[in-house]
């Protein structure tokens, strides 16, 4: 009787393994999921970049060349002028990180951070935003408010220190008040 009730604990014990194993199997699985999701995501906004750029060079043969520009290639145009020049805090990271590019203290001037911390967050959107919009702001020569500035550092700050991705279901976070205060300001004072 010991003998059966040790082989049966035995079972359990195994069969709990087991179940714990694929408890983790699937957890791995939703991960990998959800990271294909963010990178699918990722790759169709790129693309879109891609066919804008490519629709102004259209536009842009119609009003160069041909002198056939309408209306609608204008407007054409400033979208893939706004595609081009619009960074890419992931896409500008690798360059530095695949060596392509060697002037660190360009990125940083941009962004205010390493490239390799910028591609820790290159699936965290919301936070990819706020980094894009400070450099696209500066790209631009746009004059940025002290507060704005001011509270992009704190953001940014944040992020170095805390390295957290999840601030935006945190209402408390410090990282949630500067996100949202950033965008306050950059909304209201710089269009």
């Amino acid at each position: 009787m010991l003998e059966a009730q040790d082989r049966a604990r035995r079972t359990d014990e195994a069969n709990a393994q087991r179940f714990e194993a694929l408890e983790r199997k699937i957890k791995d699985i939703e991960e990998k999921n959800n990271d294909s999701e963010k990178r699918f995501a990722a790759l169709e906004s790129s693309s879109n970049c891609f066919r804008q750029i490519q629709n102004r060079c259209i536009s842009v043969y119609k009003r160069d060349r041909l002198q056939t520009e309408t209306h609608r290639d204008r407007n054409i145009i400033g979208e893939g002028n706004v595609a081009a020049s619009g960074p890419s805090a992931v896409t500008q990271a690798a360059l530095y990180r695949d060596r392509v590019r060697a002037d660190f203290k360009v990125f940083l001037g941009l962004y205010e951070l390493d490239p390799e911390k910028v591609l820790e967050y290159q699936n965290d959107m919301p936070t990819l935003k706020v980094l894009e919009r400070h450099a696209y702001l500066k790209i631009e020569g746009v004059e940025i408010p002290p507060e704005l500035q001011h509270v992009y550092l704190e953001f940014v700050s944040l992020l170095e220190t805390n390295g957290r991705q999840d601030y935006l279901h945190d209402i408390q976070s410090p990282e949630f008040r500067a996100y949202t205060k950033f965008w306050g300001i950059s909304n209201t004072l710089v269009r």
